[in-house]
């Protein structure tokens, strides 16, 4: 380190074209605004929408006037332009070579709450003191010793938020401090000011820099000028790697597990006032399963795929159904009671038996079919696609719809043998203690998919909820006298102004996008050469056997495809076809939609469009 190094004085400051003492962000509405932005500069065209005109027509937020930015989506793209100038008298021009690298970073800004506390703690307001920035914030409800009345008093402080990026991978906002040290964390700040390099990390950590390009131009008087602008890129996102979920979060997804299930393993018909019950106990009925045990089923395959192999996150769920044994309905037994630790060495021996060794002298013992509930769904779906429970499932849910739900059904048809040949013929029971283990792990098992979903789907980095409000804070890299770098950051006169961001489907910010339509002579024109679907073999003998003018049914769709072609089939599309379908499709469902929601005043509006001659 080298401490001779003498520092350049630099400073950043607003466009000279512009009237307000903030960064001037520039929109444009056409793909080519780079090219667009510095003839505007170099012709002088201050006076054009971009510049001024276009943040009062984006003030349509629905928390503040502050201006909503439109996303590439749109087909608007904005430029941050600011200068650089020397901090002497005349503010002379920066010379470009003396830029070593120049960018921008993107800071959410958002006010947060804390408690008025003074330094022991007590409940005392004291003022809120930042560097470079006092916040007096007094409480309403304050007495004349300066004790507040009732609950604790708070303030509200402005907080600032930098995207972080550690090793190429964004991780999110996090809280940033003052404008001081370089966002790459491999660019350390010496006491000297000046920054020093470490060559070696090959990726970057730090918060996300976007480049700033230098333009050195002449103004109207002939002063020179050094400009730095950039695109200001709207999109981006993140994954969520340690989701946690918040003690109130955590108990509404115990609630959501077992809403929709019947008693004893939900609480779909509310939390029964007598408690347990003992016809509650019998789950299955020689392969007749309840109407509980048959929603528990159909949730236990289709969301957690229970039973299916190299799932380590269902090993709750499992253990819990490894607890519950079928038995033989037709195979009773009576025999003399004997001590409980007999039993002990036989394993699937089910608590509520247990318990019966207990009442009197003589028992009836059902004989277990050496087959457990956790077993036969590894079983099922042993079968791959052909597993049997699935297909019972479908069966049920099918007659259900024909009643007007499952509980309407007076039986259910009987459960499947695991091969898929013939029916169950066992029983099953369970104890209060089994069904409030199971009511456990679902939660449990909901909660965990809850977080492992949250981390496999991409966040976006900008939002737009009230607190949602983001400032762009130019930096610049310049070269010292000796040759090494230093960092200059823009002060709150250089930094742009608070802004929102637009979403994918703002109707205020959406543009008209013209999706010309076929005549009808264009569909009888040609050969289908269009949209293309690459179909497989066995696929296309599928589709190919279905015969719509006489309607798809079970036994249409049932053909064997194992013995169709491997030849692979392209299927070509006309597209003017399939773009009058698409329209005359999407009219339908408008109009029928229409009726229940009432929204055809904001779907559709049909205008006249002027024929306008071509060279114009």
């Amino acid at each position: 380190m080298n401490s001779q190094h003498k520092l350049h004085d630099v400073i950043l400051k607003p466009a000279f074209f512009e009237n307000k003492r903030q960064a001037t962000l520039l929109r444009y509405l056409d793909a080519d605004f780079i090219a667009r932005f510095q003839q505007d500069i170099q012709q002088q065209r201050f006076s054009g929408i971009q510049f001024s005109e276009w943040q009062e027509e984006e003030r349509h937020s629905d928390f503040d006037d502050r201006p909503v930015l439109r996303l590439p989506t749109h087909r608007a793209f904005h430029i941050v332009c600011c200068e650089v100038a020397c901090n002497r008298l005349g503010e002379p021009a920066l010379d470009p070579a003396k830029i070593a690298s120049a960018g921008f970073v993107i800071r959410r800004e958002s006010l947060v709450r804390i408690p008025l506390r003074n330094k022991e703690g007590d409940g005392f307001t004291q003022d809120i003191q930042e560097k470079k920035g006092v916040f007096n914030r007094l409480t309403l409800n304050q007495k004349s010793d300066g004790r507040t009345r009732g609950k604790p008093q708070f303030t509200q402080v402005k907080k600032q938020f930098g995207w972080i990026l550690e090793d190429g991978e964004a991780i999110g906002w996090q809280h940033r401090g003052l404008l001081k040290d370089d966002p790459d964390l491999s660019r350390r700040l010496c006491r000297n000011g000046v920054l020093h390099r470490n060559k070696d990390q090959n990726t970057y950590s730090g918060e996300e820099i976007h480049p700033l390009h230098p333009l050195k131009i002449k103004d109207k008087q002939g002063k020179c000028r050094t400009l730095l602008f950039g695109y200001v890129p709207l999109g981006g996102f993140y994954y969520e790697r340690q989701p946690e979920l918040s003690d109130d979060e955590a108990e509404e997804i115990d609630q959501l597990s077992t809403a929709n299930l019947p008693w004893p393993f939900g609480y779909k018909s509310g939390v029964p006032t007598e408690g347990w019950n003992s016809d509650d106990g019998l789950q299955v009925n020689r392969g007749r399963p309840t109407v509980a045990l048959a929603t528990m089923l159909s949730q236990l395959v289709n969301r957690y795929h229970l039973g299916e192999e190299n799932l380590p996150d269902n090993s709750g769920l499992q253990q819990a159904c490894d607890r519950l044994d079928f038995y033989n309905p037709d195979l009773i037994f009576q025999m003399p009671v004997l001590p409980v630790s007999f039993f002990s060495s036989f394993s699937g021996v089910n608590e509520i038996f247990q318990q019966t060794l207990n009442a009197g002298t003589l028992s009836l013992q059902f004989v277990s079919a050496g087959l457990s509930l956790g077993q036969y769904l590894k079983d099922c779906f042993a079968q791959k696609e052909n597993n049997p429970l699935v297909r019972w499932i479908a069966d049920v849910e099918v007659l259900a719809d024909s009643v007007g739900g499952i509980e309407n059904l007076p039986q259910l048809p009987p459960l499947p043998n695991a091969d898929g040949n013939g029916v169950l013929s066992y029983s099953l029971s369970v104890s209060e203690s089994d069904a409030e283990l199971l009511r456990q792990q679902l939660g449990a098992r909901l909660r965990n998919l809850t977080l492992a979903t949250t981390r496999e789907i991409p966040l976006p980095k900008f939002g737009q909820g009230r607190q949602d409000t983001y400032r762009i804070i130019p930096f610049l890299r310049s070269l010292t006298d000796q040759g090494g770098e230093q960092i200059t950051w823009a002060d709150p006169l250089a930094q742009s102004d608070l802004f929102r961001v637009a979403a994918s489907f703002d109707p205020m910010a959406s543009r008209p996008s013209l999706i010309p339509m076929p005549s009808l002579k264009d569909l009888k024109r040609g050969m289908a050469k269009g949209a293309s679907i690459l179909t497989p073999g066995d696929t296309f003998a599928l589709v190919n056997a279905l015969k719509l003018k006489k309607g798809v049914s079970e036994d249409t769709v049932n053909i064997d495809t194992s013995v169709a072609s491997t030849v692979q089939w392209i299927c070509s599309f006309s597209l003017p076809v399939v773009t009058l379908v698409a329209m005359i499709l999407l009219m339908i469902m408008v109009s029928l939609l229409n009726i229940i929601f009432f929204w055809m005043p904001w779907v559709k509006i049909c205008l006249p469009f002027p024929s306008i001659p071509k060279g114009r």
